[in-house]
């Protein structure tokens, strides 16, 4: 594989993973109003985040 084909790869990663993040700071505050369902979902949410390898990005649970 190619120097450059590797990078674009990287770059792909990199860019999806930024979408998935800024997702979840859309949905975040959503969750926050709905807090009987929405810790549930939050949960989810983290739980995803975390297989994806950014868990230090997912804001802290603070809405319980």
């Amino acid at each position: 594989m190619k120097y450059s084909e590797k990078v674009n790869r990287y770059k792909i990663l990199f860019i999806n993973k930024k979408k998935i993040g800024v997702l979840l700071i859309a949905i975040y505050p959503i969750v926050r109003f709905v807090p009987s369902r929405g810790s549930f979902v939050f949960e989810d949410l983290k739980k995803r985040a975390e297989s994806l390898k950014i868990a230090p990005f997912v804001a802290p649970n603070t809405h319980r």
